[in-house]
């Protein structure tokens, strides 16, 4: 602890240490790690790990130094911040769009395909899209990987709720649908351990990942 605290004083980016982070599929492909080239320069000597997966790991029992979660934990060991919301919405492939036509109010979406998560999988209460949009709505073909159901949906397999900063990227192709009527918003929230939250590696990372979100925050909030 006291060379990191020494290397913050004079200022160096030879911050060394491993930080891992646990976060969600989706956020930590399409977010994070586009933007790791840019802290691999700024601090070459952190060593980095994302775990992006169906499920979050554990900051308070230090499985990770950093977990980005969809709740706010309530762990007292745990220092927690509100880290971003952001918005996902209906969206379908021009190609499913054109042979099956699109859905004008919630209610037709019962006629539709839905791609969505497997229920009895599901890691996080904040993953039940379908119900906020239409009562008793379920997916005819689901998928606990959230880059599989994107992928489904740009195949043509039909309607997914999606993170507008994945369906919306370049090159993506897809089809917003009902947004006045189906726009979701969640949180993220970034915990860690009290006795860690301080070190300089696990500030350096911190302030990568609100740095991050700063320049993706049309994105993230579908400005």
């Amino acid at each position: 602890m006291a060379n990191e605290e020494l290397a913050d004083l004079v200022g160096t980016a030879a911050v060394a240490g491993r930080v891992r982070i646990s976060t969600s599929e989706g956020f930590g492909t399409a977010i994070l790690s586009p933007a790791v080239a840019r802290l691999v320069v700024q601090r070459p000597a952190v060593q980095l790990e994302i775990v992006a997966d169906s499920g979050f790991l554990s900051a308070a029992i230090r499985e990770v130094d950093l977990a980005i979660t969809l709740a706010a934990p309530q762990d007292k060991r745990l220092a927690v911040e509100h880290l971003t919301d952001y918005r996902l919405g209906l969206y379908a492939s021009a190609g499913y769009l054109s042979e099956r036509g699109e859905p004008g109010k919630a209610s037709d979406l019962t006629g539709h395909t839905l791609v969505g998560y497997i229920d009895d999988l599901l890691y996080a209460n904040e993953l039940r899209y379908l119900d906020e949009i239409l009562p008793e709505l379920k997916p005819s073909v689901a998928s606990s990987s959230i880059r599989s159901q994107l992928e489904m949906v740009r195949a043509g397999v039909g309607i997914a709720v999606l993170p507008c900063f994945m369906a919306d990227a370049e090159g993506g192709g897809l089809t917003r649908l009902l947004r006045k009527t189906a726009t979701i918003t969640r949180t993220f929230w970034m915990s860690a351990r009290r006795d860690v939250q301080q070190t300089v590696r696990v500030r350096r990372v911190r302030n990568w990942v609100h740095q991050t979100i700063a320049s993706k925050r049309q994105i993230i909030l579908d400005l």
